[in-house]
């Protein structure tokens, strides 16, 4: 009788602490720290150590994985084992489990070796407290704040059948691309209520895709949760891009099948476009058309459409005519006297 009442005593404690961890952990945890048990890093895990990690815990056992501060990621199934985590391919050891801290050691062959490593998680609102706010990233001071979307300040897309927003706008995009190689950069404003207004298309498809982008991008109005910064939500513009390639083509001559090889949008054009955007949006005029003069054009008329609404901030009539007698006669005329 005694062995029963003890194991059934066992058991509740062990029930107890399960449902404990599964309430703690829920939540976004970023990885701040790498590391090997017992000795120095090896060469993988420094290059772990130098990439992003964001972990979301959910209710029914759903775990996110992403690379991206602003995006959810990955969905994997997990299960809680008293102190280990158990995602079926691999399992982890919970170290430390706070309010703020995780700690979590990764099975090596199905045992903790001192080869296995540690990884160290901030609960997501403690790590975003340690990041500093630039000044430049700051777009409007005053009682109506509003800041440009960063790894520190930005909103959470909350739906339950799409995990991330790219997804969901997808749809209502689709085949509209032409099969183009191109890529479509827009950006939104989220406020203090989750709602959207303010869409702003930079770096166009056609007109077709502008519509069905815009349509999609209004039709999330209400699925954010806008960041908290200094204890009071605040409002951000959030940027959002699209990357599409053109299929190859295929030849046979014979026996022989050539590849016709595709070319693909250059990151360094895209990280320039965009930075250069992002100066026009902040008013850094002059900043933003020196870049777009020095950027490796990819796409001239959407470089030319950038630079028209720079002249025409910078009063610059005579160079604004004639980018726009460039787009007048262009795949992109459908722009010309658009409210942008």
């Amino acid at each position: 009788m005694k062995r029963k009442i003890t194991f059934s005593v066992f058991f509740l404690i062990v029930t107890f602490i399960q449902t404990q961890v599964k309430k703690e952990i829920l939540g976004i945890w970023i990885k701040t720290k790498i590391g090997n048990v017992g000795k120095e890093l090896t060469p993988d895990v420094q290059q772990r150590n130098k990439k992003f990690f964001r972990y979301t815990f959910e209710r029914n056992n759903q775990l996110f994985i992403s690379l991206s501060p602003n995006e959810k990621g990955n969905l994997i199934k997990y299960r809680i084992e008293r102190d280990i985590i158990n995602l079926g391919f691999n399992k982890f050891k919970i170290e430390k489990l706070n309010n703020e801290q995780l700690v979590l050691i990764e099975f090596e062959n199905n045992k903790i070796t001192p080869n296995s490593v540690r990884i160290s998680f901030l609960k997501e609102q403690s790590y975003l407290n340690q990041l500093a706010l630039k000044e430049e990233d700051i777009l409007i001071r005053g009682g109506d704040e509003l800041f440009f979307e960063t790894d520190k300040v930005y909103p959470k897309f909350n739906n339950v059948k799409y995990a991330n927003v790219n997804e969901f706008i997808q749809p209502f995009v689709e085949n509209l691309s032409d099969n183009e190689n191109t890529f479509a950069y827009a950006t939104f404003l989220v406020d203090t209520k989750g709602k959207v207004s303010d869409v702003q298309i930079h770096h166009h498809i056609n007109e077709t895709y502008d519509k069905g982008l815009r349509k999609a991008i209004m039709k999330t109005s209400g699925m954010w949760t806008p960041p908290f910064l200094n204890g009071k939500k605040v409002s951000v513009v959030k940027e959002i891009t699209f990357n599409y390639i053109e299929f190859p083509n295929f030849e046979r001559n014979g026996d022989n099948l050539t590849i016709k090889p595709y070319n693909t949008f250059k990151e360094s054009y895209k990280n320039q476009f965009k930075n250069a955007t992002q100066l026009y949006l902040r008013g850094n005029y002059d900043e933003a058309l020196k870049l777009l003069l020095d950027i490796e054009f990819s796409d001239s008329l959407n470089v030319d459409n950038l630079k028209r609404k720079i002249y025409e901030r910078l009063e610059d009539t005579t160079n604004y005519r004639l980018t726009t007698q460039k787009l007048k006669k262009s795949r992109l005329s459908y722009l010309i006297g658009l409210k942008q």
